[in-house]
């Protein structure tokens, strides 16, 4: 036979004869087609036992065939297949009728716990069902950071929208975060045989393949799920033509370089639906009886899918464990990322994808933002973690959030930006400081980090107590400019930070650096005084004075008596204020400092309105009356 399949020479010689009639050559059929020269030669020679239906189709395209010279061609690639193998599964191949193969179902299953979603659910349909007169493939961009469930949304959206894309549903895990990333030339190569293209008949490189995947799905109505992108690069090559199509792509990046008809940013689940999932998991009787452990538990695990999936398979394991049992546990903070593992889920591997996944600056970054522990932060202060320039450091922000390390908090009263860390990315973050950076290295961040931020805000402070601040040069070279500038910009810029400055006076009394915010925390009382922030107040003095107890600091003990007394005073609660400022007076008069006596008395007659002749006014009423 010479090598020929029985019955191949017809069906090759009528390839052979459709192209010569239309003056091709065989490398001229191949791009026109999208398939290989090599295949086209061994069709030709008869060689190739069961050519596939969609091979038959790209070919009778290609050639552009007449309906009666298409019918032909076909009946011959029926004969062909019924000489090679006899009946099979009724395609070309076979003895049966020829016929298109069955619609592709490739989504992995379902999930039945799924919960909430509903908004981007909502979207998601409406953005499939009303595509209008459009010739363009509609793209909807999935994005969040690790854990927060873009698969099963996708899966799930996938599975609800088969009705609207009868010709299937195509699905791949791009592995975007992982080092093993799939090159799009593989993927087009899995998808080109789920299409019915044989191994023999792929195009070699990655555009051939594009050409001819295309091709395919030109005229059909299909749904191409891209899971876990890493680039536009990885995707672009993915995409099908035909306005009957649609892609869905997830990934922790936003993929701006792409045409997106929609993005749907996936943030945490609300508190109710968390426990709902957890509930859904673990048992609804479990968490009904247990509600107060398990709305713990969900705040744990920061709300995140994939934490709560975890305990949930946890508690489903250990029907014996009380709920409050694993709350107990995540509790600890230094063991929660040990605790959220089960079976093949860990939030500690899903986190350090995306962490290994950007440069050793933005790392660095990353994990020094790990020292901190203020809600949310302006750039200034990364600036501050990592000696750079204030832009440099906005720059690095948003390419951490672009990563989904951080979150965008929005624009404060300053006008600053303001980034925040999800809580167990926060854990993360310091894990990965105890193990990269030293305790050297990590205190002087820590130091010269609060050293500007309480200068910054001493300098406003005193702006507002209409006195020029007395810093030195090096001290007011650390201090941005614009944000702070003038009585305005200093008073925007307290009220954006002040919540962020108790927090931080808390953290230098534990760090053992009082002395740094101690006389912050007296001059903050003035702001605080002028906003009836009286929980800041009452909060930053208490922490500081229990540190200053504990570390027998009697000087600063003996202010800060003063600034609780001026807080009593303030609220009319004067017997209060009279025995703190008398507390106060008489550790002044033990230290014999007679400059730290003379305060405590003037405030004491601000209360008794038994001011001497002479006296400086009371603390604060300057900056009242100018308030006023």
């Amino acid at each position: 036979m010479n090598g020929k399949v029985d019955g191949g020479s017809d069906f090759g010689e009528l390839l052979a004869g459709f192209r010569f009639g239309r003056g091709l050559s065989q490398d001229k059929l191949a791009d026109r087609s999208g398939m290989s020269v090599r295949a086209i030669r061994g069709l030709e020679r008869g060689q190739v036992g069961r050519p596939r239906w969609a091979s038959v189709s790209l070919l009778a395209d290609a050639l552009a065939l007449s309906d009666a010279e298409r019918a032909a061609f076909r009946e011959a690639a029926v004969g062909l297949g019924r000489s090679a193998g006899g009946p099979g599964d009724g395609g070309p191949g076979d003895g049966g009728p020829a016929r298109v193969p069955v619609a592709l179902s490739q989504l992995p299953p379902d999930l039945e716990d799924f919960t909430g979603r509903e908004g981007p659910l909502e979207r998601l349909r409406a953005r499939m069902a009303g595509r209008g007169e459009s010739t363009a493939v509609v793209i909807i961009g999935a994005v969040g950071k690790a854990g927060v469930g873009k698969t099963a949304l996708a899966v799930h959206a996938g599975h609800q929208l088969r009705p609207l894309f009868p010709d299937g549903q195509l699905y791949v895990n791009l592995r975007g975060t992982e080092a093993q990333a799939l090159a799009p030339a593989e993927v087009l190569g899995r998808f080109l045989r789920a299409l019915g293209v044989q191994g023999q008949c792929l195009p070699e490189d990655v555009d051939s393949r594009a050409g001819l995947y295309r091709s395919l799905l030109a005229d059909r109505r299909v749904l191409v799920v891209l899971d876990n992108a890493a680039d536009e690069a990885q995707v672009r090559p993915l995409l099908p033509a035909g306005a009957g199509n649609a892609v869905l792509v997830t990934s922790r990046a936003r993929l701006a370089g792409l045409t997106l008809a929609e993005v749907i940013d996936l943030g945490v689940l609300p508190a109710g639906q968390a426990v709902e999932l957890l509930g859904k998991i673990a048992g609804p009787h479990r968490v009904a009886a247990e509600p107060a452990a398990a709305a713990q538990i969900a705040a744990s695990c920061g709300y995140l899918p994939l934490a709560l999936r975890i305990v949930g398979a946890r508690l489903a394991a250990k029907p014996h464990w009380r709920i409050q049992r694993l709350a107990d546990r995540l509790a600890a903070h230094h063991r929660r990322l040990d605790e959220l593992t089960v079976g093949d889920l860990e939030v500690r591997a899903s986190f350090a994808l995306s962490y290994r996944g950007v440069t050793e600056l933005e790392r660095r970054a990353f994990r020094l933002l790990g020292l901190l522990q203020v809600p949310d932060f302006a750039p200034w202060m990364l600036s501050a973690l990592l000696k750079v320039s204030a832009s440099d450091a906005e720059e690095i922000a948003e390419r951490l959030a672009d990563a989904q390390l951080l979150d965008v908090a929005g624009e404060d009263a300053a006008g600053q930006i303001r980034y925040r860390c999800h809580d167990l990315l926060r854990l993360f973050a310091a894990e990965r400081l105890a193990a990269e950076e030293t305790p050297a290295s990590r205190r002087a961040a820590l130091e010269r980090t609060l050293q500007i931020y309480f200068t910054r805000a001493y300098a406003a402070v005193r702006k507002l107590r209409l006195r020029p601040p007395e810093l030195s040069n090096e001290a007011a070279q650390a201090i941005p400019r614009d944000p702070v500038d003038g009585l305005a910009g200093s008073y925007k810029w307290l009220a954006a930070e002040h919540t962020g400055l108790a927090v931080g006076l808390d953290q230098v009394w534990r760090e053992g650096l009082g002395r740094l915010g101690q006389e912050l925390t007296r001059l903050l009382a003035d702001f605080f005084e002028v906003h009836a922030c009286w929980e800041e107040w009452e909060r930053t003095h208490q922490v500081a004075l229990r540190a200053a107890r504990l570390a027998g600091d009697r000087y600063a003990e003996a202010s800060l008596l003063r600034g609780v007394g001026d807080l009593c005073r303030c609220q009319d609660r004067l017997p209060e204020a009279v025995a703190h400022f008398t507390h106060s007076d008489a550790i002044f008069c033990e230290l014999q400092d007679i400059a730290g006596e003379s305060p405590a008395w003037w405030s004491m007659g601000g209360c008794s309105g038994q001011s001497r002749p002479g006296d400086p006014p009371v603390p604060g009423a300057g900056l009242r009356a100018a308030g006023a």
